[in-house]
């Protein structure tokens, strides 16, 4: 059993805009690393602010802060 693989498929124009396939394919790798950079210094700047509020031994909010309304 042989497969006839076609990787020319990947320098032909796609139907919709002015790339090709293999621009769709690197584009959307593009679009998954910028996502997941993003993703990990989102996640990053968020644990490290409550990373640091949890060794702060004055609490958020100060309990005076109750009756400022």
């Amino acid at each position: 059993m042989s497969i006839d693989w076609n990787w020319g498929i990947f320098l032909q124009e796609a139907p919709f805009g002015n790339t090709t396939y293999l621009g769709w394919l690197w584009s959307g790798f593009q679009v998954t690393v910028a996502l997941s950079i993003t993703a990990w210094i989102i996640a990053f700047l968020v644990g490290s602010i409550f990373g640091i509020l949890r060794t702060v031994h004055q609490p958020f909010p100060p309990p005076d802060w109750a009756h400022c309304t």
